[in-house]
């Protein structure tokens, strides 16, 4: 899939699908340009979506320019929304801040991750694609487009702390010769950020303590994971976790309304609702006053920890 015809989008395209045989998915003038070097492909345009053997393509706006390397006009930039029925992801391609994306939630399965640029200079800069994730209603980004030369040079720091303070999980992969001898562990990444994100029990087992009048108040930076809960039965309680994936490992403590001080640990699994909510599924066991196990399930909803 191609955005548009800028040569540091294009230059492998070309050995790539000869060497695959792969079929080339961009908008028409790029696909015909290909067409020309015997190279088969599949023309779209913005607004159109096409169901392939892989899942559906969704060809949206993208605000550029786009000229091929030997100067042939590239038709409009765009960006791709690739889903199946499992995911769903949206690559923004090199683009503006634009309106326009707002419609991708409207029209298109709940995002699971997208991939904005943040270099500015000749696309978007880190306070757009905070915007961007707005819009898109993506809080799972991988930036993009961004310290290949000093006209788009990031501040790492800075960048990543923009981010978690608007409750955003930004995942920034490292320079490609860094991938080719020190492949990124994306097995320690997580997709998931619980940060600032409320929870409420939805199923129990008969031993557990809370009831749904109990509220979860999760934190979270980078895997790990911390709580406070109270409401219903528990006067108060605290949790301390690390996310691995979609693997979250728990140590829990509360004090009941009765006055018993309860401890326990649990393995979470993270899924999101056909809403697009967080959820957390429990398997949890009791490390005091008898070591019962059960399990439960969260829901997140929409409260605002202050």
């Amino acid at each position: 899939m191609l955005t548009h015809g800028h040569q540091d989008h294009v230059l492998d395209a070309e050995q790539i699908a000869k060497n695959t045989g792969a079929t080339l998915i961009s908008n028409f003038e790029i696909v015909s340009w290909f067409g020309n070097k015997g190279i088969s492909g599949h023309g779209m345009n913005h607004g159109g979506k096409y169901t392939f053997d892989f899942g559906t393509v969704k060809f949206v706006t993208a605000i550029h320019s786009s000229v091929l390397p030997d100067g042939t006009y590239g038709g409009n930039p765009g960006g791709f929304v690739i889903w199946n029925e499992k995911d769903c992801f949206y690559v923004a391609g090199d683009t503006a801040l634009t309106y326009d994306m707002k419609l991708i939630p409207m029209l298109c399965p709940p995002l699971d991750v997208a991939i904005l640029p943040i270099g500015d200079n000749f696309t978007m800069g880190m306070e757009e694609a905070v915007l961007a994730s707005d819009f898109i209603a993506c809080n799972t980004l991988i930036g993009c487009h961004f310290n290949t030369f000093p006209p788009i040079a990031i501040n790492r720091k800075k960048i990543m702390d923009l981010f978690y303070s608007k409750n955003k999980n930004l995942i920034l992969l490292k320079k490609m010769k860094d991938l080719l001898f020190k492949p990124i562990k994306t097995s320690l990444m997580s997709s998931y950020n619980l940060n600032q994100k409320t929870f409420v029990l939805v199923q129990n087992s008969e031993n557990g303590k809370v009831n749904s009048e109990t509220l979860f108040k999760y934190k979270q930076k980078q895997n790990t994971v911390w709580a406070t809960y109270a409401g219903g039965p528990i006067l108060y309680g605290t949790i301390v976790g690390h996310l691995k994936g979609e693997q979250l490992s728990l140590l829990y403590q509360c004090l009941t309304d009765t006055h018993e001080l309860k401890a326990g640990k649990a393995i979470a699994t993270v899924s999101k609702t056909s809403s697009n909510k967080l959820k957390l599924s429990l398997e949890w066991e009791w490390i005091n006053g008898g070591k019962e196990k059960g399990s439960s399930e969260y829901v997140e909803i929409d409260t605002i920890i202050k």
